[in-house]
């Protein structure tokens, strides 16, 4: 039977199963880094190293690399302040390009080798060229990714009717 650790790789997301075979002391709230289909990514351990039964394995599971160490966690936190520019950017370039897209978040990988774009918009848009604009500006793979009201909403956070924080932020996970 394989022992995993339950991780996410942003709060409130869903929890996604890694190998731990060799990592038998991560515990809740730590942070390791994982290869993933997308590249290398950090994420936080939300469930502590456990034993599930092979069934419950689908497709090939992946290994968790390693335990952050501080360095990464600057690494991450540098990615992340550079993500607010991007999102100007990103609005501005959309905005120079006539395109009738709202520009929500911009998330770059551990390494910064891949930014991605999440958008909403009303109607379907081609923004290849915005694509090719940014990446001549940034010099790392673009990716866009047109979302929901709900994603949206999920993603910038708020105030429900109820004057709580949004369900979708807080606790629901799917």
């Amino acid at each position: 039977m394989p022992v995993v650790v339950g991780i996410q790789f942003k709060p409130v997301t869903k929890v996604y199963h890694f190998g731990a075979q060799e990592l038998l002391d991560l515990g809740a709230g730590d942070h390791v880094i994982v290869e993933t289909a997308k590249g290398t990514e950090v994420a936080q351990v939300v469930e502590s190293p456990h034993m599930i039964d092979q069934k419950e394995v689908v497709g090939e599971m992946k290994n968790v690399l390693r335990r952050a160490s501080a360095w990464d966690m600057v690494q991450r936190d540098l990615w992340a302040r550079k993500e607010q520019e991007a999102l100007a950017v990103c609005r501005q370039k959309a905005r120079e390009h006539h395109l009738d897209i709202k520009i929500v978040r911009c998330d770059y990988n551990y390494t910064g080798g891949r930014l991605l774009i999440y958008f909403s918009a009303e109607n379907r848009v081609d923004f290849r060229t915005l694509v090719r604009e940014l990446a001549r500006v940034f010099r790392t793979r673009i990716e866009m990714r047109q979302i929901g009201v709900l994603d949206e909403a999920k993603l910038l956070d708020g105030v429900g009717k109820c004057g709580r924080q949004l369900c979708c932020t807080s606790w629901l996970r799917e």
